[in-house]
């Protein structure tokens, strides 16, 4: 979605004693807005960052499922085995393993 970022009204630069007047593509030009304008792009800002932030958190949440759908996979795959082979000294360790792993990927949630 494009936004309507507002134009500047006018450039300046720095001086020794002030700033001054100047064009667009002179050395050192800063862009003049409107204080609304400088509100609104500040707002877009935030706006954008609020976004992302929850972009990241959805992303990582669909991680987490994914990581815990392959772990509980897996947690039954070793199940069946231990049901099947009676091996319990072989599987049960590597239950634990797979647990412990995945809670210390997910951070124990």
């Amino acid at each position: 979605m494009k936004q309507d970022y507002p134009e500047p009204f006018g450039y300046f630069r720095a001086e020794p004693f002030g700033w001054a007047d100047c064009a667009e593509t002179d050395d050192g030009a800063m862009p003049l807005f409107e204080k609304q304008d400088v509100d609104r792009l500040f707002n877009a800002l935030a706006t954008a960052r609020a976004e992302i932030e929850y972009e990241q958190q959805l992303s990582f949440r669909i991680q987490l499922e994914e990581v815990s759908k392959k772990g509980q996979r897996i947690a039954l795959v070793l199940e069946q085995l231990l049901v099947a082979t009676k091996d319990y000294a072989s599987v049960v360790p590597l239950i634990d393993v797979g647990h412990e792993a995945l809670e210390a990927w997910s951070g124990g949630e």
